[in-house]
């Protein structure tokens, strides 16, 4: 009999020990990802899938590594899921990695996949439209964003994917009646505010986008920006690189256009950028906030003979663009590039200043993409070298000839 109670409170202490550790398990889960700390995560659900590979804490490690753009990581994670038990949020998962690396076709496969299997699945309506909108079929791609819509994906992100197609379609009053009330019900997020700005400029409205503008706090010069802003067009992008974000615009020969993109949401969730005081070119709208992984961001700067004045960055997930602009005559050559990680390029007839101390000191506050810059004088020339964080497979460089905004501007393309 003493030996059967001995088992009986083993067994409790077993179970007990055991709701504590599950109880301690939550709670540590609970915080990690209250303060978004997705290295704790992954170890967190590494350390889980170590002892026990259960299909769900393998999706949240999964879903981990796409929230900090690892999509290569996150795609290596799902393959036991998509080939053994695909579900719907598996396989839209999935698209959102292959979407991110430029596999567009499969990605629209797994979207329709994951809609036979989910057909209210209205965050897989929304990246069919983002990923039709980024290849140029923007008819499909309004229908899709309708469909969203109307399975009431939240509206700051359908709207504001429906406003950008009214932009790029030059329709501003369309993409007025889609943003002004959104920002009248309190969605103030740097995107829409940027985007109505934009349009409201494009409506000659100059009052309300000044209103909003000092509203926001988003650039002391509101009527400068007005300036460029009214100087900026849209048009439709060329769909010949494709990438996660927006694709190259097609240039003309007299200026580069800033086209304004429909930009990739993830399910319930806005990539938007942080900001800082800096003129920015969101997937290629151009506005105002501090610069940001998926925003384009103009360092201001005095004009001089012989220096940089200005450089423009933006993160387009499969190349990133930098701009140097320039009050002088700006020219410059690839020197390496495409076997590695490496860029080196030569500007002529330039010398180092306050700016590209800046661009040397802050690169990982203005993109995501780039490890670090160095710049030295060789003579009247300026020597860039670039660290990507990843394998580099091309790079462009290009003369911008005057336009209304700068006299000379000099951009280089690093793709991926």
């Amino acid at each position: 009999m003493g030996k059967l109670i001995t088992l009986v409170i083993v067994a409790i202490c077993l179970l007990g020990c055991s709701s504590k550790n599950d109880l301690d398990n939550k709670e540590r889960e609970f915080i990690l990802t209250k303060v978004n700390n997705y290295k704790g995560l992954i170890s967190f659900y590494r350390e889980q899938l170590s002892k026990s590979d259960t299909p769900e804490v393998r999706f949240k490690l999964c879903e981990v590594y796409n929230k900090i753009d690892d999509y290569e990581s996150s795609q290596n994670c799902l393959k036991e899921l998509i080939n053994n038990s695909p579900t719907d949020k598996s396989l839209l998962l999935s698209a959102q990695n292959n979407s991110a690396l430029g596999h567009n076709e499969i990605a629209l496969k797994q979207i329709d996949d994951a809609l036979k299997l989910n057909p209210k699945m209205g965050v897989a309506y929304n990246l069919k439209g983002v990923i039709l909108a980024q290849v140029g079929d923007m008819e499909n791609a309004k229908y899709y964003f309708e469909s969203a819509r109307n399975l009431f994906v939240a509206e700051e992100i359908v709207n504001n994917n429906l406003a950008m197609i009214a932009i790029i379609e030059k329709d501003y009053n369309l993409a007025n009646s889609y943003l002004m009330p959104l920002y009248s019900r309190g969605y103030t997020s740097p995107q829409i505010v940027h985007n109505l700005i934009f349009t409201l400029v494009k409506l000659n409205d100059y009052p309300t986008a000044e209103m909003l503008i000092r509203q926001n706090n988003i650039e002391n010069s509101a009527q400068q920006l007005i300036a460029d802003l009214d100087s900026v067009s849209s048009k439709i992008p060329e769909p010949m690189v494709k990438t996660d974000i927006s694709p190259i615009a097609k240039e003309s020969d007299s200026e580069k256009d800033k086209t304004p993109l429909v930009n990739v949401t993830k399910p319930e969730k806005v990539l938007l950028p942080e900001t800082k005081k800096t003129v920015v070119i969101k997937d290629n709208v151009k506005s105002i906030s501090i610069t940001s992984s998926d925003s384009e961001s103009v360092v201001a700067g005095s004009k001089s003979s012989g220096e940089i004045d200005n450089v423009v960055i933006g993160d387009h997930g499969k190349f990133v663009r930098l701009v140097f602009i320039s009050s002088s005559v700006i020219n410059g050559s690839k020197l390496s590039g495409g076997r590695d990680n490496h860029v080196q390029i030569v500007i002529r007839n330039m010398k180092k200043n306050n700016k590209t101390d800046d661009l040397i000191k802050n690169i990982k506050k203005y993109t995501k993409t780039l490890n670090s810059i160095s710049i030295e004088e060789q003579g009247n020339d300026l020597l860039l070298t670039f660290s990507a964080k990843r394998l580099v497979k091309q790079v462009k460089v290009n003369t911008l000839p005057n336009s209304s905004i700068s006299n000379n501007r000099l951009v280089l393309d690093i793709i991926f």
